[in-house]
């Protein structure tokens, strides 16, 4: 992995998978001695995640759609 001109580095998603890190967490540099530490500073869990997508959704159907008529159109019927 290299540092690219602008001084930005693209961690790897097995990194980002393995730390919980997700594009919009904000995160901390922490510096020591010769070494450099990315810490969360808002990390979220994933049900939380989920409940806010949820609530934000909810409501915003534009018109009244059953069960049935999803489960035909993921099946592509």
């Amino acid at each position: 992995m290299r540092i690219d001109p602008t001084g930005d580095v693209h961690l790897p998603e097995s990194v980002l998978a393995a730390s919980g890190l997700r594009p919009g967490t904000d995160v901390e540099f922490v510096v020591e001695g010769n070494t450099v530490r990315i810490v969360p500073t808002n990390i979220v869990s994933e049900s939380r995640r989920s409940a806010t997508a949820i609530q934000a959704l909810r409501g915003r159907a534009t018109a009244a759609v059953t069960t049935d008529s999803i489960m035909a159109l993921t099946r592509g019927e």
